[in-house]
């Protein structure tokens, strides 16, 4: 996620200074760059925040409401791109073309801190500890760990083991 917005960034930032140094010029190797750019761009969306609505929100929430978040992610999702779509060309007559990436950009390096600092790491996290992992105050879920030496709240007689400091991989034993 963090990736992804920041290649998109840059892109964002990239196209601002082609828009206002290069635009209507004939650097060859710029209009290249600015080129480059856009495929950049696609691949930081892809693996960032076109994907995060898909990909976290399944692995965050408890099963009783999954389907309704899933749901509103979703329609919010969609709600966006509607919009994107939609305001883009207005704010390329408006704020001038490059104007538009800089607005952007800024949305983009907005949104790397924010999620930076709220959004915690839920790999190798049980769905059962995950409600442990947000329980803290919203802009430390930078900091949010898994306590590994905990047990299910699931009713059985199960045991964490950890295989090592700083291990990815947590095994669970049925007793």
């Amino acid at each position: 996620m963090l990736t992804g917005l920041f290649l998109q960034c840059i892109t964002h930032i990239y196209m601002a200074i082609y828009m206002a140094v290069w635009k209507g010029s004939s650097n060859k190797s710029a209009s290249d760059a600015a080129i480059a750019s856009v495929f950049i761009y696609a691949a930081g969306w892809s693996i960032g925040l076109c994907t995060v609505q898909y990909l976290y929100s399944t692995e965050i929430y408890p099963t009783r409401i999954r389907s309704v978040c899933y749901a509103t992610n979703m329609s919010l999702h969609w709600f966006f791109q509607f919009a994107v779509v939609r305001v883009t060309p207005n704010m390329f007559v408006s704020l001038d073309i490059y104007g538009a990436y800089i607005f952007w950009a800024m949305v983009c390096a907005f949104g790397f801190v924010i999620l930076g600092l709220w959004a915690p790491e839920t790999k190798g996290i049980p769905m059962e500890q995950m409600e442990e992992l947000f329980s803290g105050r919203w802009w430390m879920g930078w900091r949010a760990r898994q306590r590994l030496d905990q047990k299910f709240p699931t009713g059985h007689d199960e045991k964490v083991l950890a295989g090592g400091k700083g291990a990815d991989v947590v095994e669970v034993e049925k007793a």
